[in-house]
């Protein structure tokens, strides 16, 4: 069973992406638990879109390297885009 991506998971998302590591990284375990849209873009980085009402999508560079990718969470919230870089 997969769950809804919202906006209260995205500490959980921070938190498992920052304690990744070359012996221990659970992100793809993590985000494979939501129902998210995957695909990639033309300058190489992967994105998970969750949609819902924040229309909230999660963009990676370097993906499958924990130590060197990037991440940015974007979504709406009170009609305002939020971007959030880690």
């Amino acid at each position: 069973m997969t769950n809804t991506f919202t906006l209260f998971d995205i500490q959980t998302l921070i938190a498992v992406f920052q304690n990744s590591s070359i012996a221990h990284d659970s992100l793809t375990q993590f985000l494979d638990s939501f129902e998210l849209d995957v695909y990639s873009t033309e300058d190489n980085t992967t994105v998970f879109a969750a949609g819902g009402q924040n229309d909230i999508s999660i963009e990676f560079f370097d993906f499958d390297h924990p130590l060197k990718r990037t991440m940015s969470i974007m979504y709406w919230e009170n009609r305002k885009p939020v971007i959030l870089n880690y």
